[in-house]
């Protein structure tokens, strides 16, 4: 759940952790929760979960450094 982790974003913030990796972790991490992908693997097999984690953790990465880039 993202309303649980911005005390941690807002503790890590404060430390100094750059904008866009605070934004990819927001991204990716409610979207790649176990949870998430037993049920992906359950409904639509193996090739594409994994397809979907490798393309949320890859646009993730490109939206973080983005953010970096034009902050």
């Amino acid at each position: 759940c993202p309303n649980a982790m911005i005390p941690l974003i807002s503790s890590v913030a404060i430390n100094g952790v750059p904008k866009g990796l605070i934004l990819s972790f927001l991204i990716s991490a409610p979207s790649i929760g176990l949870p998430m992908i037993s049920a992906m693997l359950k409904v639509y097999g193996k090739k594409i979960a994994l397809k979907y984690v490798f393309g949320v953790i890859i646009l993730g990465g490109i939206i973080g450094i983005l953010v970096d880039i034009l902050l």
